[in-house]
């Protein structure tokens, strides 16, 4: 995705097993074959790979439109510590709305790749990793009558002359914990 813009628009581990994948050589010599373990039984659309005990009735909600065909892991990371305090599985061409995020601060990243590592919590390889930029910030408003939460929406494709430009990063900077 690079430079490209793209639209803003406002639970366990599946179990695992050793398949072998060969791992491409880094040079023209002959080497001998390695095999990376996969996940045999990938997550279902919307499953939650990590969270931090954040996820509570109430909240706020993050919805993601994968547009893409490849399936994508979202990660959102807290500011104070960077920490990633939730991440979650969508499939290719698929939406996800989380919901139960508390008041905080929060980075949000995603990464799309092919077949997962034998934990079925990562990619064995990143297509690419990116951030949206700024912090997202959550605060709930308590009226006499209401208590209002946010909805925070991104779509995963790009769209010329959307309105969000985000940051490239890492395949270390997205695998961090």
């Amino acid at each position: 995705m690079g430079n490209n813009r793209i639209s803003l628009a406002g639970a366990l581990v599946a179990a695992a097993v050793a398949l072998p994948r060969l791992a491409s050589a880094t040079d023209d010599r002959v080497a001998e074959a390695q095999f990376v373990p996969e996940c045999a039984s990938p997550p279902g659309n919307g499953e939650v790979l990590t969270s931090r005990g954040i996820l509570a009735e109430g909240g706020h909600a993050l919805q993601i439109s994968n547009g893409a065909k490849g399936n994508a892991i979202i990660k959102v990371r807290d500011t104070r510590d960077n920490a990633v305090v939730l991440s979650f599985y969508v499939g290719g061409s698929r939406e996800v709305t989380i919901q139960g995020i508390p008041d905080g601060d929060y980075t949000v990243q995603y990464a799309t790749g092919d077949a997962l590592d034998l934990g079925c919590r990562q990619f064995i390889e990143l297509k690419w990793a990116e951030q949206f930029p700024g912090v997202q910030s959550f605060r709930t408003e308590r009226t006499a009558t209401q208590i209002i939460t946010s909805v925070l929406s991104y779509t995963l494709y790009e769209v010329a002359g959307g309105n969000v430009e985000p940051q490239t990063i890492s395949a270390e900077a997205f695998n961090q914990p």
